[in-house]
């Protein structure tokens, strides 16, 4: 995603940035707390698509939209805007980055930095809100979500148990469903037409959603440019974990989410 991030420790121009289990709940943390209890959200999900490679990384026409094993874990506290994220993916001849070989093995992204400065960015980590599209909140390289919880920060990426990326941008969202569950693509609104985001002449306010669907989007990449790939940096590694999943916490329902768009 292009839009803003902020790395640790200094100000960076930044981005834009299934479920076996989800979990939100509120908990209190380390024995009583005299401000309230603390917001924790937890995720995992195994249904994992990698978006695209070098050249395309999101693939609203559903091309290039490959499943592969793996999994990822989320738990994260909205109050303290801290938590850890780990993910990680089997590769076979993948390009993420031109500059490098195609991967091959497991890659691996490892998360425990998180910060955000824009408001909608609540300090790093963010609960129920509307991101994308023409929200305001993030680039324009989606349809507008509702989602459940959103981070942004910086992570290690790993190959083979390898560092490969050390403190590269990082960005996670629960949203509900952006791909149809048949051919993956992402849609305008009528539901048929292939989406074209606002970067590219489209407009990205005009987007079809699945509210009964949900979807872990998790995107990292450098800050370097790069106008040959898209997002276009030199690195930009996109990977979605889908439905099937469960909720403890309450599912919104397509009418919660209307408004909240609204």
């Amino acid at each position: 995603m292009m839009g803003k991030l902020l790395r640790i420790k200094r100000k960076i121009p930044g981005v834009f940035v299934s479920v076996v289990s989800l979990v939100l709940m509120l908990a209190c943390s380390g024995g009583e707390d005299p401000e309230g209890p603390s917001r924790v959200f937890r995720a995992e999900g195994s249904n994992v698509w990698m978006v695209g490679g070098f050249g395309d990384n999101m693939a609203y026409s559903g091309d290039k939209y490959t499943q592969t094993t793996g999994l990822v874990s989320i738990d994260v506290n909205d109050d303290t805007n801290e938590g850890k994220i780990v993910a990680h993916w089997v590769v076979n001849d993948w390009k993420y980055d031109a500059s490098r070989p195609l991967a091959t093995g497991t890659m691996k992204i490892i998360w425990t930095d998180f910060l955000g400065e824009a408001d909608f960015m609540d300090g790093g980590i963010a609960s129920e809100l509307v991101l994308h599209g023409d929200s305001g909140n993030e680039a324009p390289v989606l349809p507008t979500v509702y989602t459940y919880s959103a981070g942004w920060g910086t992570a290690d990426v790993y190959l083979n148990d390898e560092l490969i990326y050390e403190d590269v941008l990082a960005h996670y969202m629960v949203t509900e469903g952006t791909r149809d569950p048949v051919t993956h693509a992402v849609h305008e609104s009528e539901g048929k037409s292939i989406f074209v985001p606002t970067p590219k002449g489209g407009d990205s306010g005009n987007g079809f959603t699945y509210p009964s669907r949900n979807i872990i989007h998790m995107i990292v990449h450098t800050e370097v440019r790069d106008p040959n790939n898209w997002p276009p940096f030199t690195m930009f590694i996109h990977v979605n974990f889908e439905d099937p999943i469960t909720m403890s916490a309450q599912q919104a329902t397509p009418e919660q989410i209307r408004r909240a768009k609204n």
